[in-house]
């Protein structure tokens, strides 16, 4: 059996360029330096890579002479992938997110606990649970019935110690909220400070 062949992430690359040059994998065969690349193999790097889809026999077809098609789609990086806590694109969506359907809980008072939680609601019980994952902090709770076109859906964070550094990451980046991030802040050192 011979073993596959694999190439470095420089030719990946450049058999990437190649392609969408071309946008043909005969004409990427016939350019590319080794020779003993097969149009197969192109193609599984060239899926690897996220450039071309698998090929794929169309299912309506069965029995008869197969029909390749094949799915092309753009490397353009996912939503989960492009979205990590350490990614300034993560907090830019966040306080987007947060601008739009976040609130800030808390009582009239000085002290650093009268901050309850900070939270974002929505319809969406997976856009909560997204949110929880890629801050890597907080929880999903039901807010009344879970059930029918009126379920309700909130993400929330309750502890300071996890409010704070949330809210030193969006104070920049928030638009219309920018003013009570900015106080709520300010309220927490003061009362942090009075504790201290």
């Amino acid at each position: 059996m011979v073993a596959k062949k694999d190439l470095t992430p420089t030719e990946r690359a450049a058999l990437v360029a190649l392609y969408r040059q071309h946008h043909n994998i005969k004409k990427v065969k016939a350019e590319w330096p080794d020779q003993t690349l097969g149009e197969r193999t192109i193609r599984r790097f060239l899926h690897e890579e996220g450039v071309v889809g698998s090929r794929i026999k169309h299912p309506a077809r069965r029995g008869r002479p197969s029909v390749v098609m094949s799915k092309r789609k753009e490397t353009t990086p996912s939503l989960l992938t492009a979205l990590r806590p350490e990614n300034e694109l993560t907090w830019v969506w966040f306080a987007g997110v947060f601008d739009a359907r976040g609130s800030i809980t808390h009582r009239a008072t000085k002290a650093a606990a009268s901050i309850q939680a900070i939270s974002v609601s929505t319809v969406d019980e997976m856009f909560c649970e997204l949110i929880a994952t890629l801050l890597g902090v907080g929880i999903t709770v039901p807010v009344g019935k879970t059930d029918g076109p009126t379920a309700r859906y909130r993400w929330q964070v309750s502890r300071i110690n996890d409010i704070l550094p949330i809210l030193y990451r969006i104070r920049p980046l928030v638009q219309y909220k920018k003013r009570l991030v900015e106080r709520i802040i300010r309220e927490i050192e003061e009362a942090m400070e009075g504790h201290a």
